[in-house]
């Protein structure tokens, strides 16, 4: 994964810029899912590189074909990425301010 979406670019990014680097990620992420044969293992290796990135992200609702990250809900950390992944190669990054 690119280090320019480690989180710290995240936080120092102005609005408009944030918003390239959530559709940038998420591009990445859909070729990346496009390109997988198992799509739970693949969405766990995309967590945890983001996460190795600082991102935060705790599973907040899945089902065979979907799944969503965000960051900590229980023990806010602060902003963060939203990340929604879809089968077959659908992926939406957000930015969540709280």
């Amino acid at each position: 994964m690119e280090q320019r979406f480690a989180k710290e670019n995240f936080l120092a990014a102005e609005a408009a810029e944030r918003g390239a680097l959530c559709e940038d990620l998420a591009a990445v992420l859909a070729v990346r899912l496009g390109e997988a044969n198992e799509f739970g293992e693949t969405v766990s290796a995309c967590v945890e590189e983001l996460r190795a990135l600082g991102h935060d992200l705790w599973s907040f609702d899945e089902s065979d074909d979907f799944q969503a990250w965000c960051p900590n809900y229980d023990n806010p950390t602060g902003p963060g990425v939203v990340v929604t992944f879809s089968v077959p190669d659908e992926v939406s990054v957000e930015w969540s301010a709280e």
